[in-house]
């Protein structure tokens, strides 16, 4: 095989033509005006093109030879094994059609990532997180709650002791039964609204309990938050929003990272809703909560309704929270009762 190029040798600015001649013996010689060379394939360096521009032969001497001849390139590129693959990255960088589909596909990858690949490691990173930190990011979470939202209840003693007792058989059976608290505020600002900590902390307003017409609605209310903390839905949610990088650091045990977390934290988990996903799933937790004692979904679906007409900005739950349709939400209770 014989083609032509130009070589350098590496020491001054000269640009020498040159003819290239390759044989059976994998052995390439340089030869022109002044230029006499001889190497073989292995002791050269052939690196990928991008898209259309020369071809270059790195010598080990420090020299170079430039050539144009594609025939060639992939001749001598196929000798070295180790680099084959590059035939079929140059064939693409050459022809703007694959190029332009390439780029589609890497957009398409990026969508993808941030529709599953997100979700996928805020939820195992809300699952890596320790028990001590859940109890850390509770505690800042409640001192913001307690400054800027809640006021203490005006509830009876007698009342609250009455929940709380159901609510102690809600969560006896759950493996970490003793983390959980339940705490009862009034607050003007959100109304009748009920939220959850990671920890296990749940807080349920004055004014809910009194929009109740019967403690069923209650302890359907307090199901749901109850699953939004056994599913860890509110820390994946605010996870979803602090970044990858943050995100492998939590799930590689990083403890400078998760630090930072607990401070960052409290403050987005008052202020962040939950997925449409993520509360239907909570309702279905209550829903089911509500047929294991015999009854139907009935009290879960009229305390929905009583929300959502008593405060349409936060028809359910938690702070600040936007939530999926009233109607989506009544028929998958609905299809929980005829199964």
């Amino acid at each position: 095989m014989i083609f032509e190029g130009k070589y350098m040798d590496g020491k001054s600015a000269a640009i020498r033509p040159v003819t290239l001649h390759f044989d059976l013996q994998h052995v390439v010689k340089i030869q022109g005006e002044g230029t006499d060379l001889e190497y073989h394939m292995r002791e050269i360096d052939l690196p990928a093109p991008l898209g259309r521009t020369r071809f270059i032969m790195n010598l080990p001497d420090g020299g170079r030879v430039e050539f144009t001849d594609e025939k060639a390139h992939r001749a001598l590129h196929r000798l070295d094994l180790d680099k084959s693959g590059m035939d079929i990255v140059h064939w693409i960088e050459s022809r703007w059609a694959m190029v332009i589909g390439c780029l589609f596909g890497m957009a398409g990858a990026v969508v993808l990532f941030f529709w599953l690949g997100i979700p996928l490691m805020a939820k195992s990173a809300a699952y890596s997180l320790p028990a001590d930190v859940n109890i850390a990011i509770t505690g800042k979470a409640m001192e913001i709650l307690d400054t800027e939202y809640f006021a203490p209840s005006g509830l009876a003693l007698e009342r609250q002791q009455g929940i709380r007792d159901q609510f102690r058989s809600m969560v006896a059976d759950l493996e970490n039964w003793d983390h959980y608290q339940l705490e009862f505020r009034s607050s003007e600002r959100i109304g009748a609204n009920a939220l959850a900590l990671p920890s296990g902390t749940i807080v349920i307003t004055d004014a809910l309990i009194e929009l109740a017409e019967q403690d069923d609605e209650i302890f359907a209310v307090l199901a749901h938050e109850i699953a939004h903390v056994e599913y860890r839905h509110g820390l994946q949610s605010v996870l979803q929003d602090v970044g990858v990088f943050v995100l492998i650091s939590i799930m590689i045990g990083d403890v400078g990272v998760t630090t930072s977390i607990v401070a960052a934290l409290p403050t987005l988990l008052v202020t962040s809703g939950y997925s449409r996903h993520f509360e239907e799933e909570a309702d279905t937790y209550a829903a089911e909560w509500l047929l294991a004692q015999g009854k139907t979904t009935e009290p879960m679906q009229s305390i929905l309704i009583k929300l959502s007409e008593n405060n349409p900005e936060a028809p359910f739950g938690e702070v600040l929270s936007s939530h999926p349709e009233l109607e989506s939400r009544i028929k998958n209770l609905q299809r929980i009762d005829t199964r």
